[in-house]
């Protein structure tokens, strides 16, 4: 779950909002996805090459922490997708599908690069998209479905 000390928030709210406001900014859907994909993957394995100061302020924070992370990397992850998409403030289907993709995609390259020794960062993953589609996705479809009735009407 997303829900970390407020310490911790603190520390790295700062530069995930950053990072997330530059990828919201990029115009061409495809090289938003990429880019959000490929932040997402540089959080989930702690490891950066990104010349970008803000990832690499938020790796160096994580990599910082003597205990578990898997919060941290959850809160970060979450956050980034949430700011980037906006989906807080205006929940749409296609931002579901754009987060949903970004996950999905992350997870192959981990998979493909790293392999299953990287379980943690998978499942962590895996947590983020279910966490994201009960906060955002049930309710934008309960509305929808009222507006414009159910699949078997």
């Amino acid at each position: 779950m997303p829900y970390i000390e407020k310490s911790r928030r603190e520390k790295l709210r700062v530069h995930v909002d950053a990072m997330a406001k530059e990828i919201s900014e990029i115009v061409d859907l495809r090289n938003r996805i990429f880019t959000a994909s490929t932040a997402v993957a540089n959080i989930a394995l702690v490891m950066t090459s990104n010349p970008n100061p803000h990832m690499k302020e938020i790796v160096k924070e994580l990599s910082s922490r003597k205990d578990d992370i898997l919060g941290d990397l959850n809160f970060c992850i979450s956050r980034l997708l949430v700011i980037a998409t906006q989906i807080h403030k205006e929940p749409k289907y296609g931002k579901f599908v754009c987060i949903e993709s970004i996950l999905e995609s992350t997870i192959s390259y981990i998979k493909f690069f790293y392999g299953e020794d990287k379980i943690f960062a998978l499942a962590t993953l895996k947590c983020v998209g279910r966490e994201l589609y009960r906060r955002y996705g049930i309710p934008y479809e309960n509305i929808k479905m009222k507006i414009n009735g159910d699949i078997t009407d």
